[in-house]
């Protein structure tokens, strides 16, 4: 009896982070979303050049794999960075799909290229970051 308590426990706790993962990334994707937003509003109704366009999107981007990757880790005991770079790249591949609904077919070029490796390395760092803001907060 004392196994299948055991498998039992141990079930819960993946279907678990699996769930935090999956909440994890849609609100990042939510508060692109949101961001994006605000932003487009910002370029339309003030004098906000159009060139910083690309900016903006690449740093809300890093901030939202940071976000997702950091809430996802924030429970993990280990392997931190590895959890971080699997957030990151499901953060830039549903952005990727979304984006290519919207923008009207797949492209993938050096600049795709760029946001998956950039989203890796940075839910990786994320990660690492949601580890150790996990225990500084048992201090």
């Amino acid at each position: 009896m004392y196994k299948n308590e055991s498998v039992a426990i141990k079930e819960t706790k993946i279907q678990g982070s699996f769930a935090v993962f999956f909440k994890a990334v849609f609100a990042s994707v939510l508060f692109t979303a949101a961001v994006f937003l605000v932003f487009s509003l910002l370029v339309c109704y003030t004098p906000l050049s159009c060139e910083c366009i690309p900016f903006v999107s690449l740093f809300v981007m890093v901030l939202s794999v940071l976000l997702c990757a950091s809430i996802v880790c924030r429970n993990a005991k280990s392997r931190g960075y590895l959890k971080g770079a699997l957030a990151g790249f499901s953060y830039v591949f549903i952005i990727y799909l979304v984006s290519a609904l919207w923008g009207g077919g797949l492209y993938f070029n050096a600049y795709s290229l760029l946001l998956v490796f950039l989203g890796i390395f940075v839910g990786s760092i994320g990660g690492i970051l949601g580890i150790n803001m996990k225990d500084r907060r048992r201090r």
